[in-house]
């Protein structure tokens, strides 16, 4: 025989990864760039615009055994035009932080296109989320998130196509160890700001997965072509710390900003409260290398900060965009200085609005 028996087989599961492919391709191109799906249950049920604090007894849901309190931002003329799908967004404070710091720390409802988001701000228990050491044991923040959008979907009009999640420091550092897990999967971006996910004593086992598995996990990640989204802004990354396999992943499209000055989360990365983080630029390597990246590119946007893009993201461009702001502490970059961290001296940096740059990254994208 011409062909070896093993040869016959390689490429008929090459030709059935090709067709399968060539679906999956279809599928998505058909499905691209559309706004137009339809809403959620929670469509018609009429709300009340503005902000709404946290806790309080109509932003509460159950969770883990726990009752769980949320803030709420529902953008004006909502009530209107209620069965319209909207755009929504998850925003995650910092450490010892609240639901109506983190309203103010972002600031989405300043800007126009903020306006077109309803904007949900959890309350950590004990003011913290999962994967920081400081953490409360046994809290599964992964599970809230989950059962905190299916409460939003059911109660307000959603877009399922234009879910997003941003969050400051721990905040930003949960939104990454959620990007990296099942649950992430129906976001659509990720935002982050200094995140804080580390390896504590006890996660070391995780390290030996970062020798042993990148070539697996290349070679998985060649087949895989849905997205998802993320933001954050000084992300506190305790539990991402080696290129290891992320569950049931999409590439994932993240924004992140990180200043060189920040004390809290060293854009170098080192010891932390009991935890390491990693360098910022090795962890912008790990999500490329997720991502399937083979372009990275130092774009020239200013001389108080320096952007960098990883593109060509099979075939995708723009998966991950980070900012490293050279005198900015552990704060959310704003241009104004006015928000929540802007009274803190090593927050007085106006070169980046990071809010904005959000808003522009999210708009681009969707499920």
């Amino acid at each position: 025989m011409k062909h070896s028996l093993r040869s016959i087989i390689d490429i008929t599961f090459r030709a059935s990864i090709f067709n399968a492919v060539l679906l999956v391709a279809s599928v998505i191109s058909s499905n691209l760039g559309r706004a137009d799906a339809a809403g959620t249950p929670g469509c018609g049920i009429s709300h009340n615009s503005g902000y709404h604090d946290a806790p309080n007894g109509n932003r509460e849901i159950q969770s883990g055994g726990r009752t769980r309190y949320y803030g709420m931002y529902v953008p004006d003329g909502y009530d209107d035009d209620r069965n319209t799908p909207r755009k929504l967004i998850i925003d995650f404070h910092g450490n010892s932080g609240s639901p109506k710091n983190q309203h103010e720390n972002s600031q989405y409802y300043n800007y126009p296109q903020g306006k077109e988001y309803l904007v949900v701000y959890p309350l950590g228990v004990d003011e913290s989320w999962q994967g920081a050491p400081y953490s409360t044991h046994g809290v599964d923040d992964l599970q809230f998130t989950s059962d905190l959008v299916a409460h939003i979907r059911n109660n307000y009009c959603v877009n399922p196509k234009q879910i997003y999640a941003s969050g400051k420091s721990n905040g930003g550092g949960f939104v990454d160890l959620l990007a990296c897990s099942d649950n992430g999967n129906e976001f659509a971006a990720f935002a982050m700001y200094q995140d804080q996910r580390s390896i504590g004593p006890g996660d070391r086992s995780l390290l030996n997965l970062s020798i042993i598995m990148p070539i697996l996990w290349i070679t998985i990640q060649r087949l895989r072509e849905e997205k998802i989204h993320d933001t954050m802004a000084a992300p506190a990354l305790y539990k991402d710390n080696g290129l290891y396999p992320c569950g049931g992943m999409r590439p994932r499209k993240i924004i992140q900003a990180h200043g060189f000055k920040d004390d809290t989360i060293k854009y170098e990365g080192g010891p932390r409260l009991g935890g390491e983080t990693p360098a910022i630029d090795q962890w912008l390597g790990w999500w490329s290398t997720r991502n399937n990246c083979m372009d990275r590119q130092e774009l020239p946007e200013s001389n108080e900060y320096k952007k960098v893009v990883y593109s060509s993201c099979n075939g995708v461009k723009n998966v991950i965009q980070h900012y490293a702001l050279y005198n900015l502490g552990h704060c959310w970059p704003d241009d104004r200085s006015d928000n929540t961290d802007g009274a803190r001296a090593d927050c007085k940096d106006q070169s980046l609005d990071f809010t904005s740059k959000v808003l522009e990254f999210f708009a681009a994208r969707s499920l």
